[in-house]
């Protein structure tokens, strides 16, 4: 018979800040989309790599996001059809010096997220809600995620010092 791993610490860690997105959607009104896969990806199994993977996230958010909402204003003032092929050929070639941005300022490993963000923000929009806003909303949602998943990976570590120190 076959011997199944043990759930980890990880695992366990992980879900929780997904729930703790859940709610903070539940209370905003929100989805929890963006921030619950921000944090699936900034937790990681230690704190260092968590600051690395969260920092790397928020830049490429801030990057792509950024792209993506001035794309969306300034293609707001054409007669381009959103969602048309025009619109996917801008898109599409937005793509490499977006990338290559991210590859001067040294940020290599957040081309991946730059590039999600900046799609999720011009390919996933909505003609029902305001392009900016919800461009400025999926940064603050992908913000969230890593925040949450922060904290979670950051207070056991001081509570397990806290105890520590008072033995």
């Amino acid at each position: 018979m076959m011997k199944l791993p043990k759930i980890g610490m990880r695992m366990i860690k992980t879900v929780i800040a997904v729930y703790i997105c859940f709610l903070i959607a539940y209370i905003r009104d929100s989805s929890a989309f963006y921030s619950a896969i921000a944090s699936i990806i900034s937790l990681q199994s230690d704190i260092q790599g968590s600051l690395k993977a969260g920092l790397n996230r928020i830049t490429g958010t801030l990057i792509g996001g950024t792209c993506g909402i001035i794309l969306i204003w300034i293609l707001s003032f054409t007669n381009i059809e959103v969602k048309g092929l025009l619109y996917y050929t801008i898109v599409a070639a937005i793509t490499l010096p977006l990338m290559y941005l991210v590859v001067c300022i040294n940020k290599k490993s957040a081309v991946f997220i730059t590039c999600v963000v900046f799609f999720s923000i011009v390919v996933n929009r909505s003609d029902r809600v305001d392009p900016i806003v919800f461009g400025i909303g999926r940064i603050m949602e992908t913000l969230i995620g890593i925040a949450v998943s922060w904290a979670v990976n950051i207070i056991p570590f001081y509570i397990k010092n806290l105890i520590d120190k008072k033995r």
